[in-house]
């Protein structure tokens, strides 16, 4: 059970993070585009391009984060079934100590 809980909280932090990386370069750029426009720098058009520019570096980094979570989480797994294995093969040459 301890483990299910473990990894049920691995899968929402894998969610909630990449949520996080798609949106806070949106709003950073967004931002940025309120100051720009708000000083005069630039016209209204700057925010279309920023935020379109927010929504691909968000989207690359959410990806980037992805993979590197899920793969974390596969050595994980891999290791849990590793550990189950050799106490499954520990169990089994105790009952056979125990038989004779």
């Amino acid at each position: 059970m301890y483990t299910k809980l473990v990894q049920a909280f691995y899968y929402f932090n894998i969610i909630v993070q990449s949520v996080f990386s798609l949106l806070c370069p949106v709003g950073l750029l967004t931002l940025l585009a309120w100051f720009l426009s708000d000083r005069g720098y630039t016209g209204e058009w700057i925010y279309a391009v920023l935020i379109l520019l927010g929504f691909a570096v968000g989207l690359s980094s959410m990806f980037h984060f992805i993979g590197g979570a899920t793969a974390q989480v596969r050595a994980l797994e891999k290791a849990a079934e590793e550990k189950q294995k050799e106490r499954s093969k520990a169990n089994k040459e105790n009952e056979r100590e125990d038989n004779r």
